[in-house]
């Protein structure tokens, strides 16, 4: 990624600080595929925003309304597993797998940027994700 999109990504997480946590409008999910959007100009939060309004719901959306999971969502928007995650880069994306859903953050200025469950914006150290890490992935293309 460009200094000139990195500088963007950072402007559009830090103007998630302060969102109330909500469930189809400011979780995890929303949280990167909002911003997904505004950096790759598509408009996939259309389909996401306000279809559900509990963890169950979340995960019932996903499961049988988009039926992908979260990998295979990224997958299909042109970004690649990662192998190697001791080279970071903005813009990358960490998933990891909990028994019935998926935690997505986004890596940003050194740490890794998403929307816990009840919760704000939150910046999480990288041991912190990486010790939890399920899969990685970085966008191929603009």
């Amino acid at each position: 990624m460009n200094i000139q999109n990195s500088l963007k990504l950072r402007s559009i997480i830090k103007s998630q600080a302060g969102k109330p946590f909500e469930w189809g409008v400011h979780d995890c999910n929303t949280f990167f595929i909002d911003i997904h959007d505004k950096m790759y100009g598509t408009n996939d939060i259309q389909q996401v925003r306000d279809q559900y309004a509990t963890r169950r719901g979340a995960i019932k959306f996903l499961r049988d309304r988009l039926k992908l999971t979260p990998a295979q969502w990224l997958h299909f928007r042109n970004y690649i597993a990662i192998e190697d995650t001791s080279k970071w880069m903005p813009g990358d994306v960490a998933l990891i797998q909990h028994p019935t859903y998926a935690s997505v953050y986004i890596y940003c200025e050194g740490v890794f940027w998403t929307v816990p469950e009840d919760g704000e914006l939150v910046a999480y150290e990288k041991s912190a994700v990486e010790s939890q890490l399920t899969s990685a992935w970085r966008k191929t293309d603009g």
